[in-house]
């Protein structure tokens, strides 16, 4: 963990039913914040002004997690989307994400987050999340140039929306790769998020468990269940920042 980081550990909810949708989101999101935010290291944030404007603008970057490898044409950001229109709340999200793809690692046409940042991220957008990779794994190592890469698509996102909160979610642990194989990943991007005022979202342990069972045949890829699964951890996430409930913390897991 870096050494910098403040961590927030909120209760954790097995077994997500998407029939209960409207209960379900109000007790994940007393989960997260029942502990109370904790005070960083570095300067606290406020989460922008513009969140209050009629439609929020929000982009996802992520690799195959996000672009529904494993469900097409129905990523977790479509099951998102229908929840937050479903609780009136005012965010759209756009979903600039490819298989294969990382901060270093390049997915379809060679694209990398950075690529996604510039497709998907405009002067309007709110909010910036970006999801993953284990792709950036090079046998089992970080490799060299990483936190740079991360460093620099951090930049990049602030230089296109100044305005906008940004948001990075580690690599989640899953059974073809276990959360022990990507700690020392998952660390690194930590430390350089932070470094950087972002916030840092510790995702290792989101398959672990039970929870495992939202993951198809591969191991590796949610089914379209596990897609209404990251969609509520997605959704209870930027419900509790709009509520301003998260604005002193920095890292969450």
């Amino acid at each position: 963990m870096h050494p910098a980081a403040a961590v927030l550990r909120g209760r954790r909810t097995p077994g997500w039913a998407a029939a209960a949708a409207g209960a379900t989101l109000v007790a994940l999101v007393a989960g997260l914040i029942a502990a109370g935010p904790i005070p960083p290291a570095g300067p606290p944030r406020s989460v922008p002004a513009a969140w209050d404007e009629p439609a929020v603008p929000v982009t996802v970057v992520g690799d195959s997690l996000s672009s529904g490898y494993r469900t097409p044409g129905d990523p977790w950001t479509v099951p998102a989307q229908a929840l937050l229109d479903a609780d009136g709340i005012p965010m759209t999200l756009t979903n600039a994400s490819g298989p294969g793809s990382g901060y270093v690692a390049q997915g379809a046409g060679g694209a990398t987050f950075a690529d996604y940042v510039i497709a998907g991220v405009s002067a309007r957008t709110r909010a910036v999340i970006l999801f993953g990779s284990d792709n950036d794994l090079r046998d089992g190592a970080v490799p060299d140039g990483y936190a740079d890469a991360v460093a620099a698509t951090l930049r990049l996102v602030r230089a296109i929306a100044p305005a906008a909160l940004v948001i990075v979610v580690g690599p989640p642990g899953t059974l073809a790769n276990p959360a022990a194989g990507l700690t020392a990943l998952d660390d690194t991007l930590g430390g350089v998020t932070l470094d950087n005022g972002a916030i840092f979202v510790d995702a290792l342990d989101w398959f672990a468990g039970a929870d495992a069972g939202y993951l198809g045949p591969d191991g590796e890829h949610p089914d379209v269940a596990g897609e209404s699964y990251l969609a509520y951890r997605f959704v209870t996430l930027l419900t509790a920042l709009r509520a301003g409930r998260e604005n002193l913390v920095t890292r969450i897991r």
